[in-house]
């Protein structure tokens, strides 16, 4: 009886025990599917942060682009209204000296034909004035005489008549048509004014781009082919010469790079020959009509750089590569020289 009820005893000790590995065995797995789910979720966020991230990166470049545009188009305004400004100015300096300088030689001229004209007529003003006053000064000898008519003696008489008859030739006096009657004569159809406001009206023409601009750049052993185009429609590509300029000196940014120019004429490319590889060049072009004395706008900046090196310095680092696989394959032979 005693055997038999620790047997019931252990049965149920075994069953408790089985129920037991048995929840435990789930615990296990709902741990390890808790864990599983947290490491996906855990992935799932990273995943998400990543791409948050890029999408930030994005934004960012677009924010700095946008930044670059804003930038260049508050920036060209500026120089333009300031060429604008500074072209102008000059311009109606200009005019005004050049107004005064006609101003004072038309003056000058006038000036000099009235005293051409003047010189002759003054002298004659001043001998008929002298023979007024010899005239004026017989008359009065005349009347003295007349009244003293009663005492007069026949010779004086006589020898006035004589000296009033020498008087009676007059000075020659020009006629009105023979003597300057100054005028000036400036246009009138069209008018000086209207000249000037129409010759002012077509100076000057503001474009949202330059007039030509880089299309292309190809990257070439220690080189960069450059090729442009005339991108405005309304500019005839007849008769244009270009220039092309660079700069190396490190700056990005294009108001302080120090530009040279490499390319001067009607070809609409050029190759940059002998550039560092890795370097990087910023270009530019700009275009002007033949017999013109200076280049047009210039067009947007263009960086570039060739990492490829020139075909000598290629053979230049194959020979140093050859030399060095001589060098090691003499010294594992045991022989041994010297490189004079």
């Amino acid at each position: 009886m005693a055997d038999l009820e620790q047997q019931q005893q252990q049965g149920q000790d075994g069953g408790i025990n089985s129920g037991g590995s048995g929840s435990s065995a789930g615990e296990r797995l709902r741990e390890e599917y808790r864990r599983h789910v947290q490491t996906q979720l855990s992935h799932d966020l990273v995943d998400t942060i990543a791409s948050l991230q890029q999408h930030q990166h994005h934004l960012q470049q677009l924010s700095e682009q946008l930044e670059l545009a804003t930038k260049q188009v508050k920036s060209s305004a500026t120089e333009t209204k300031d060429t604008i400004n500074a072209t102008l100015d000059a311009f109606l300096i200009t005019v005004n000296e050049a107004v005064s300088a006609r101003r004072q030689q038309l003056l000058d001229e006038v000036q000099q034909v009235e005293e051409e004209a003047l010189g002759p007529l003054e002298q004659c003003g001043r001998e008929l004035a002298c023979r007024l006053d010899e005239v004026e000064e017989r008359v009065t000898q005349g009347e003295r005489l007349q009244r003293h008519s009663g005492v007069m003696a026949r010779d004086t008489v006589l020898r006035f008549q004589e000296e009033a008859a020498a008087m009676t030739s007059l000075p020659e006096v020009p006629a009105l048509c023979a003597v300057p009657s100054v005028s000036v004569e400036f246009p009138h159809d069209p008018s000086l004014e209207d000249e000037v406001r129409e010759l002012v009206g077509r100076a000057g023409r503001v474009s949202r781009m330059g007039p030509v601009q880089i299309t292309n750049i190809v990257e070439q052993p220690g080189a960069l082919l450059v090729s442009w185009e005339e991108v405005d429609e309304d500019v005839s590509d007849e008769g244009l010469e270009f220039c092309l300029e660079c700069s190396n000196t490190g700056a990005t940014d294009p108001h302080a790079a120090v530009f040279t120019r490499k390319y001067e004429g009607p070809d609409y490319s050029f190759l940059l020959r002998d550039l560092k590889a890795g370097e990087n060049y910023l270009l530019r072009v700009a275009s002007r009509r033949e017999g013109a004395s200076c280049f047009g706008p210039w067009s947007l900046v263009q960086a570039a750089s060739t990492n490829r090196s020139h075909f000598s310095e290629c053979v230049c680092v194959c020979v140093k590569f050859l030399y060095l696989i001589f060098l090691l394959f003499f010294h594992a032979s045991g022989f041994y020289f010297v490189v004079m």
